[in-house]
């Protein structure tokens, strides 16, 4: 085997090594429950403000219909649409039992 071709070869070996070696880390997700009344998947309202910032940062406080408890929650993951009809498909498929992955 050429010069060349072993030292990719080893230049490879060695960045998958590297790979095995980032951190892993998990990001704890939950069910839409009120922390308060335990409700599964409440009516909320928030109150709309008029910040801007990165929206990996976003957050909400939210008020749960049910118990008239406030919190604030922090979504996990995002899912994107481009358009409303697609969001609407997405939150019927969702209510008919079939998961994000089928999106």
């Amino acid at each position: 085997m050429g010069n060349r071709a072993e030292e990719l070869l080893e230049r490879i070996a060695v960045g998958i090594e590297k790979l095995g070696d980032e951190p892993e880390f998990e990001i704890p997700t939950a069910p839409p429950v009120c922390p308060h009344c335990g409700k599964l998947n409440p009516t909320i309202k928030t109150d709309d403000s008029a910040g801007t910032g990165p929206m990996g940062d976003i957050f909400m406080e939210v008020t749960c219909m049910n118990c008239s408890h406030s919190w604030f929650a922090v979504p996990q993951g995002w899912v994107n649409f481009t358009n409303e009809p697609d969001l609407r498909e997405f939150f019927e498929r969702a209510e008919n039992g079939n998961s994000r992955e089928d999106h």
